[in-house]
């Protein structure tokens, strides 16, 4: 492990932590690991929940809410997803390679996310822990 200022690698330039913090590098690959309470954003593909199509959209991930957006510009987001009670999973065994899945317990809704790697993957699932884990937590902004 090593702290660096910042380095960004193509496997991982659509993931943006905002500052850079740590990054933590194998194989020529680079993981972000952010500060608490700092806004992390980045493309993600996402399942419709209605006409079950996979559209992209820019993710924020921020105070407790995991927003999403049309574009990167957009700026209001399509939705804005509550993470305190949620769970996150990887699905391997879906049919499309870096898959997970966000099960926002609150608005009884099963968010199926696909990342550019196994390594986004691994990096937005442990975020979301973090952030729904920070969202339970009395001091958290998104209960105030």
């Amino acid at each position: 492990m090593s702290s660096l200022t910042l380095k960004q690698t193509s496997s991982m330039n659509n993931v943006t932590a905002i500052p850079h913090s740590m990054l933590l590098a194998d194989d020529d690959e680079v993981v972000v690991a952010a500060p608490r309470n700092q806004v992390i954003e980045g493309e993600l593909v996402k399942e419709g929940h209605v006409f079950k199509n996979w559209k992209t959209r820019w993710f924020r991930l921020e105070d407790g809410y995991l927003l999403y957006f049309k574009s990167k510009n957009s700026s209001s987001p399509i939705d804005k997803v509550p993470l305190r009670g949620s769970r996150v999973s990887k699905k391997p065994f879906h049919h499309k390679p870096n898959c997970f899945e966000l099960m926002a317990v609150s608005m009884r809704k099963i968010f199926l996310l696909q990342a550019k790697s196994a390594r986004e993957v691994d990096f937005w699932v442990n975020e979301i822990e973090k952030a729904g884990v920070l969202a339970r937590s009395p001091s958290s902004p998104s209960l105030k």
